[in-house]
């Protein structure tokens, strides 16, 4: 299912914590959202791969476009409370956390009422505020493939305890979300906690034109990416023009008179050819890439280039 144009909401709770290992989890319990309820665990391993655990293909796809894994696994998640401690059970993933108080930022977020705090303006407003309290969070940004999206907490309780097992191997103590972790413009609090939120994501409409959805910033990026591309092989290439240069001139060095000179000019004239036909081949890379760019366009793709594992997401249709 890819989302439909228009405004679209995701509420529930979601628990981040960390472990001695160096581990991060995040698990979603969604009540609420264009799914119905449900529940998917994003797993950050100690050197970086990125996890996501989800119930069903079509949740799946959907949150692979909205964030950055470099695996994707469609497994059973299945859970059950037992008071204030959630058992929890998806693919290579077992954990067991228990619930502990309403911390301070808790107290302050369950003062504002749930009608404000899940309105996407007031998200804009308390993410500064957010950024610079909580390392890492973001109450504001755009998904993977940029579209705008906001989270509005309303609730906050710290994590007493958990522990959890990877393929059957222990992640030891359960400890902070650090370093942040990369799925998304934001992370979870540092401290193990469970957030209660509504996540808003906006889908525009289509440009009336080309029926070709224009998310924040892609044409932008991915205009800088060629010039970055182009300015790099550039770089490169006159890196080996000077090496070259430097070498021929050690060779010369003993030469004199007019044999020596027709030799350093025909070494520059030599260098500056490469240096031409390596601008001219970074210049044709960049226009394939856009044509490329494009043609995905035209296709009715939105495209991800933030990120190699990432999906190309689909334009919403009337029949999605």
């Amino acid at each position: 299912m890819t989302l439909q144009t228009g405004t679209h909401t995701f509420t529930g709770r979601i628990a981040g914590l960390g472990f001695s290992d160096g581990t991060r989890v995040v698990v979603g319990r969604w009540a609420e959202s264009p799914f119905g309820a449900f529940t998917d665990v994003m797993v950050e391993r100690p050197g970086g791969h990125r996890v996501l655990l989800a119930p069903t293909d079509e949740i799946a796809e959907t949150v692979a476009q909205l964030y950055t894994f470099d695996e994707v696994v469609v497994t059973d998640v299945e859970e059950r409370t037992d008071g204030h401690t959630l058992h929890l059970t998806a693919g290579p993933l077992t954990l067991q956390l228990t619930l502990g108080d309403r911390t301070t930022l808790g107290r302050a977020l369950h003062a504002v009422p749930a009608a404000l705090a899940s309105k996407a303006w007031w998200s804009r407003v308390t993410d500064p505020i957010a950024q610079a309290l909580l390392r890492g969070v973001r109450t504001q940004g755009t998904t993977a493939n940029g579209l705008p999206a906001t989270y509005g907490a309303t609730d906050l309780h710290a994590i007493r305890s958990a522990r959890a097992s990877w393929d059957g191997q222990d992640l030891g103590a359960l400890g902070p979300v650090s370093p942040p972790v990369r799925f998304g413009f934001g992370s979870t609090p540092t401290e193990p906690a469970v957030t209660s939120l509504t996540t808003t994501i906006e889908v525009p409409e289509p440009d009336p034109l080309t029926g070709v959805i224009d998310c924040w910033g892609m044409g932008a990026l991915r205009e800088k990416q060629a010039r970055d591309t182009a300015a790099q092989r550039d770089g490169a290439a006159q890196q080996a023009s000077v090496a070259q240069r430097d070498g021929a001139a050690q060779r010369d060095a003993g030469e004199t008179g007019p044999a020596g000179e027709a030799a350093r000019r025909h070494v520059d004239d030599q260098e500056a050819r490469e240096v031409r036909e390596e601008a001219d081949r970074a210049r044709t890379s960049q226009v394939s890439r856009e044509e490329q760019a494009e043609g995905a366009g035209a296709a009715g793709e939105i495209p991800t280039p933030l990120s190699d594992a990432k999906r190309v997401g689909e334009l919403p249709s009337e029949n999605a």
